[in-house]
């Protein structure tokens, strides 16, 4: 796998190096190439120094953000937690607002995808962001017009509670 590479090619210092292919291929139309090169960015990103993380993977979670095709959106919608956690608060208010975008987006499998990949930012995210943030966004994709995003509430209320009091929670959701 792509991750494996990363001590070849001399470690994390030099991980960005991989990022341009696996970018083209989160791009793709393939569910099962774009899913695989999600992974491989997280494995990879998970290998770099934050300082990389931010002048590398930062800019390429943006893009994928804002890209034209859905595609690219979804595929963002997986990588938020691998940046987030290396990011200065301004910049972790300018993600947030993104993957709420995605959230809200036009196309259902984006509003998925990001509720797929909801636990993996509320386990990193601030919990007074979780609390005003992450938790109504969860709350109004539980309740979205496509079945296809509401199945994950059941999966995704399980990891959403564990950072929360029971009178927390209870109160949440």
């Amino acid at each position: 796998s792509i991750p494996s590479l990363v001590p070849a090619i001399g470690g994390g210092e030099n991980a960005h190096l991989l990022l341009p292919s696996l970018e083209a291929l989160a791009e793709k139309d393939e569910t099962i190439v774009r899913s695989k090169a999600v992974t491989s960015l997280v494995a990879v990103a998970s290998q770099m120094p934050d300082a990389q993380l931010q002048s590398e993977m930062l800019p390429l979670v943006k893009r994928l953000a804002g890209g034209e095709n859905f595609p690219s959106r979804i595929s963002a919608a997986g990588l938020f937690a691998s940046v987030y956690s290396s990011s200065p608060t301004a910049i972790r208010s300018t993600l947030r607002k993104q993957y709420e975008t995605l959230a809200k987006d036009e196309m259902p499998m984006v509003r998925s995808a990001a509720f797929a990949h909801m636990p993996a930012l509320a386990k990193v995210a601030e919990k007074e962001v979780l609390v005003s943030e992450v938790v109504p966004l969860f709350n109004e994709l539980s309740t979205d017009v496509q079945d296809s995003v509401r199945e994950m509430a059941v999966a995704n209320v399980v990891a959403m509670v564990q950072r929360l009091s029971p009178d927390e929670a209870l109160k949440m959701f």
